[in-house]
């Protein structure tokens, strides 16, 4: 752990040279820490130096304004987290300071505690983001898709070996829970095979009637079957030159699954009501979130049509067993969630990662999604807190009743939050101010406030 902090790099622009050696002092134990008094300077360091973490005087002097360097800062690419300096205690100063993308905001002469509590904080913040560029652009060069973010050890795996098999042209069954992303393994290996230009086309053989899945799949001639009023095109053809994708094969019926058989070993088929046959050009990719070798000993599936479509096997894990894909997902999610919905939340709090982590995830990366967007849509402030993630109240979840203990912790946690916000809001995010007004000191109102998941700049920007 002491390796790790003493990695980290934080930069100081300051022209205060005296204030700047102090902190210099004052953190150089923990962290690697270098100075510069001016912005320019300050800008050509961190171009040059890349720091983790910059702490940035509001006031530069010489005319330079530490809001232009804030703005030159956070649009770099690796970006920093930014702390800015400032003895003006002005709310709207602090305001204009998060709107261009400081990661936080500390009025000189700051408290040692609170300095290095925030430096620590934005330190995470910012190995967070680059693990999660760091992950993107190792899926992309495996996947051909940036948006495949992983980053847990099994996943990263699976897609090595994704790398070697697609090229092969070999059939492929993915199986996995529902959620866990099968159609997209299986998009990557289209994009990563033998015929990458051609389409890609998925059908999902549980939600067609068992009646109609042999004219939509292989099609039919005009008058095969009552209301055939035309030639109809099946997906065999037009996914021809590319991919089929046949979703959910475990739920397929039985009639059909000896057609498809019969096509995967002689390489063509019939329309229904057809008499010519249609040679094959697609490449199959079949999944199902059943247990398919118990479906075969149950008499539910055919093992011949399992071993024709079993000669690569992929199985994607549920997300609770590879926890490292968690929050490089939830990151992920989040990016896409403030863009569709147009807010401005840059991240999630501690304890906010930390419910994150802990939960089951029973609905797998489909339900984290879907619970990053509800978060977003909720969030208080400009970062998630763990009320925010909402996870008991979710319609039809599968988790289990919480237990008297889990309840009524839940209870409390609600309880704070709304206390402490309702007092944040009363005192304008003023920790003082509000922690009089709950007659606690102020370390036990920021204890409550850490509890809550709750940062007070959120509600400063709500004064006037």
């Amino acid at each position: 752990m002491q390796d790790r902090s003493k990695s980290a790099k934080v930069l100081v622009i300051d022209d205060d040279r005296e204030f700047a050696s102090d902190l210099e002092a004052l953190l150089g134990s923990a962290h690697l820490v270098e100075i510069a008094s001016s912005g320019e300077s300050g800008l050509a360091k961190a171009a040059s130096w890349m720091p983790d973490v910059v702490l940035l005087d509001v006031d530069l002097g010489s005319g330079s304004d530490g809001y232009d360097i804030l703005q030159q800062l956070t649009g770099a690419e690796p970006a920093p987290a930014v702390i800015m300096l400032t003895g003006d205690r002005d709310v709207t100063s602090v305001v204009r300071a998060v709107k261009l993308g400081a990661f936080h905001y500390v009025c000189k002469p700051p408290e040692v505690d609170e300095l290095r509590n925030l430096i620590d904080r934005g330190l995470r913040e910012a190995q967070l983001r680059r693990m999660v560029r760091v992950l993107e652009s190792e899926v992309g060069r495996l996947a051909g898709a940036p948006e495949f973010v992983v980053g847990d050890p099994q996943t990263t795996g699976m897609l090595r070996r994704i790398d070697r098999l697609a090229p092969t042209g070999a059939a492929v069954l993915i199986t996995g829970e529902c959620g866990t992303g099968k159609e997209m393994v299986a998009r990557r290996i289209h994009a990563m095979g033998d015929r990458p230009d051609g389409p890609f086309l998925g059908v999902n053989c549980a939600a067609i009637p068992a009646d109609l899945i042999e004219a939509e799949l292989f099609g039919h001639e005009k008058g095969a079957f009552t209301g055939a009023d035309r030639r109809h095109t099946g997906k065999f053809e037009i996914a021809a030159g590319g991919t089929l994708f046949l979703d959910e094969i475990g739920d397929s019926p039985d009639l059909f699954q000896v057609k498809l058989l019969r096509v995967l070993e002689e390489k063509c088929y019939f329309r229904v009501g057809g008499e010519s046959p249609i040679r094959t050009d697609v490449r199959i990719l079949a999944a199902t979130s059943r247990d398919v070798e118990q479906e075969i000993i149950d008499g539910r599936f055919r093992p011949e049509l399992f071993y024709r479509l079993n000669v690569v096997r992929i199985h994607i894990g549920p997300l609770r067993e590879r926890p490292g894909d968690i929050l490089p997902l939830a990151y992920h999610f989040l990016a896409a969630a403030t863009s569709q919905y147009g807010r401005t939340v840059k991240g999630f709090t501690p304890a906010a990662e930390k419910t994150l982590l802990e939960h089951e995830w029973p609905g797998n990366v489909r339900e984290l999604r879907n619970s990053i967007e509800r978060a977003v849509i909720q969030a208080h402030g400009d970062r998630i807190g763990a009320m925010d993630v909402d996870l008991y109240h979710m319609g039809g979840a599968v988790t289990a009743p919480p237990s008297y203990a889990e309840a009524k912790a839940r209870w409390s946690l609600n309880f704070k939050r709304q206390y402490v916000a309702a007092q944040l809001r009363a005192s304008f995010g003023h920790i003082t101010r509000a922690a009089e007004l709950s007659g606690v000191k102020r370390q036990a109102f920021q204890r409550l406030m850490r509890e809550a998941g709750i940062d007070a700049k959120s509600y400063q920007s709500r004064q006037g």
